[in-house]
């Protein structure tokens, strides 16, 4: 399920951000094959100011109250608090008399014990930014906030957030500018693109003595690492903050904050390490079973070889693209980052993710597969964005285990073949500009079109996918209605289907009970009647140990309904 706001959306397209625009857009994404599960709208807010807390003193008729005094730019006025956390000379959010929280509930003066509180000191779950909260918000530091600001100007209140049930073969539509991609092709409007700009300086990656050695590529089809230096640990910018929040993740520090807004942005998970915590020689390989590690939550894990791992000639440093190891970590006083950014099996990945029961938001990216193609880009944009924040260093170049591009993928299309699947007319010039919405470049070929296939769109393997394409962007709404043609004929049992339902009735006739077991082998009940196992099918991703196995004869299911029913001490007479 991807969580989508509009206004981050509107970033990369033009949409109306009304009730009814977003209606309407919800609407047609669910046609184009998108469907939008749910549209959550998020109230605004009126009234609130940053604010700073001049003096607080105990209420004189309260053991548990504080009267607070703070300047909110305009004016200074008396608040009263509750909160234990609030503090002389911090900056907060202020509710002025007037003004009204995201909940719809109005502030005005209100006497409390005698004394007159002229406006309301907010916590983050009052403003809607989390369930709930310990105390009020106090601003980081950092953020260099002004006295009086407007808190509308530094979030994005107002706002609708989508939730779209995204396809297990659509991966390049878990992040929000693959959806911004699919609104741009349906409605037409164009599609800004992303600034990937970087500022490099010297000493390179390489020559700070970094390298990564990738095992096996079929596990790690791709790996690649940016080093960056100078880095300050801080807040991230409200905005951003409150972007990851509707987003449904929670917000830590900047260069966290990035790696995880760049992967909801364009779907490709980031990691970063403490570049001054961890060796020189990145290495993934499959864990030793018997092997420990402990992970970001503070949870010690036994490792198989089933799972692959991030590791240094000190040991591991991370479950690959699940979760971070303690050591490595980003800490406060962190100022060298080495930013991993990577393409793992799905399979493998899906593997580590059921052995350690640990389950994350690029855990589910990854198990759906990412573009190989696209990690550079995604590095890009985070170095990007880091160095627009905290204006650090970015060196010169990246280790890359599989540099180069894949060839480019191409699929012939016959335009005939697209009016007899879509029952529709339609030239080869439509078709083409419509794959062209889809940055799916058409040359004409006679009278078909050769397409190139973008590598993030690893879905489009035939050419009924182009024609579905097709399809879905011209609007399975204005296909013409038209009734079936052609004589209905009535089917019939062969003759062996016939002869089982004779036999079944004669067996019932007689008072037995048919019994209808699942397809798996009974392992204990099969050795106990000595029926060999070794040319048994076996199921590569099993549900449970008792599916291993597909049957190879009737009798172990029958006994296993026998023994399960005596158990019950349920009678079931005779069973066929």
């Amino acid at each position: 399920m991807m969580k989508v706001p509009c206004r981050w959306l509107a970033e990369y397209v033009d949409i109306e951000i009304t009730e009814e625009g977003i209606n309407s857009l919800a609407e047609r994404l669910t046609l184009a094959g998108l469907e939008v599960e749910e549209i959550a709208y998020v109230p605004p807010v009126s009234g609130a100011v940053v604010g700073q807390v001049l003096r607080s003193v105990p209420h004189p008729n309260s053991d548990h109250l504080s009267l607070c005094h703070l300047d909110i730019g305009s004016e200074e006025v008396d608040v009263i608090c509750g909160a234990s956390n609030v503090a002389e000379g911090h900056l907060v959010p202020v509710i002025t008399v007037g003004g009204e929280l995201p909940g719809g509930f109005k502030i005005s003066e209100r006497k409390l014990r005698g004394v007159t509180s002229h406006g309301m000191i907010c916590s983050k779950a009052e403003l809607g930014l989390e369930s709930k909260s310990d105390g009020i918000w106090n601003f980081d530091d950092s953020l260099d906030l002004s006295i009086g600001t407007d808190i509308n100007n530094l979030l994005e209140f107002d706002d609708y957030v989508l939730q779209i049930k995204v396809t297990s073969n659509r991966p390049d539509c878990m992040g929000i500018y693959g959806i911004a991609r699919e609104v741009a092709a349906i409605t037409g409007v164009e599609l800004r693109p992303l600034d990937l700009s970087i500022k490099e300086v010297e000493p390179s990656i390489e020559e700070e003595g970094f390298s990564v050695v990738v095992e096996d590529a079929k596990d790690t089809p791709r790996y690649t690492g940016r080093l960056m230096s100078g880095v300050h640990i801080a807040a991230s910018p409200l905005r951003l903050q409150h972007r990851l929040i509707k987003a449904g993740m929670r917000p830590l520090a900047n260069v966290i904050d990035i790696t995880n807004y760049v992967m909801l942005e364009l779907g490709q998970p980031l990691h970063p390490f403490d570049a001054d915590r961890i060796g020189r020689t990145i290495t993934v390989q499959r864990a030793c079973t018997g092997d420990r590690f402990r992970t970001l939550d503070d949870v010690e894990h036994d490792l198989t070889e089933d799972i692959l791992m991030i590791t240094d000639e000190l040991g591991g440093l991370a479950v690959a693209g699940i979760m971070g190891g303690e050591r490595s970590e980003i800490r406060s006083d962190t100022r060298r980052v080495l930013l991993e950014s990577a393409a793992f099996d799905s399979n493998t990945i899906r593997h580590s993710s059921r052995a350690l029961g640990l389950h994350s938001e690029a855990s589910q990216r990854f198990e759906r597969r990412v573009d190989p193609q696209g990690v550079i880009d995604a590095s890009d944009r985070a170095a990007h964005l880091l160095q627009e924040l905290s204006r650090c260093n970015v060196h010169k170049g990246f280790i890359d285990s599989a540099p180069g591009k894949l060839p480019e993928r191409r699929l012939h299309l016959h335009t005939a073949r697209v009016k007899s699947l879509l029952g529709i007319e339609i030239g080869q010039h439509e078709i083409a500009r419509i794959l062209g919405r889809l940055m799916l470049t058409a040359k004409a070929d006679g009278e078909d079109l050769i397409v190139s296939i973008p590598s993030y769109r690893s879905d489009l393997v035939r050419e009924v996918d182009l024609i579905e394409e097709v399809g879905r962007i011209y609007g399975y709404d204005r296909f013409p209605s038209t009734a079936p043609r052609g004589m209905l004929k009535l089917g019939k049992k062969d003759i062996v289907e016939l002869y089982k339902d004779r036999v079944r009735d004669i067996l019932i006739g007689l008072g037995m009970n048919e019994v209808i077991t699942d397809g798996f082998d009974k392992i204990a009940w099969r050795e106990t009647l000595g029926i060999p196992g070794d040319d048994l099918v076996s199921v590569r991703n099993p549900m449970n140990a008792t599916q291993k196995s597909m049957r190879a004869s009737l009798m172990p299911g029958l006994l296993s309904v026998v023994e399960s029913n005596l158990n019950q001490r349920v009678d079931v007479g005779m069973i066929f």
